[in-house]
């Protein structure tokens, strides 16, 4: 559950740093930073798995572990992805019987 609470954390600290460097470039003209907004995203997005990989190794030692392709990262990029979309469905889940 720990492990958990902490992927989450780090995911939402994940977008939240994402969009406001998207919002930089964003709010820039010309094609050049439009580019730079993307990349940005794919950067910042692609290499927080790696940071979240080693926040768990610190935190939790050999208690959680990621194997297989990549060291885990394949794994863990499959878990972020399922926690994003189970959150965003029982938010509009939520929205819908409100």
């Amino acid at each position: 559950m720990l492990a958990a609470i902490l992927l989450q954390f780090l995911l939402k600290l994940t977008l939240a740093v994402e969009h406001r460097v998207a919002s930089y470039f964003k709010a820039k003209p010309g094609t050049a930073m439009r580019l730079m907004r993307f990349f940005g995203a794919w950067l910042i997005l692609f290499g927080s798995k790696f940071v979240i990989l080693e926040a768990l190794a610190l935190a939790f030692g050999k208690e959680v572990r990621f194997e297989g392709a990549l060291h885990g990262i394949v794994w863990l990029i499959i878990v972020v992805v399922v926690m994003v979309v189970a959150e965003e469905l029982v938010v509009r889940l939520y929205r819908r019987l409100a």
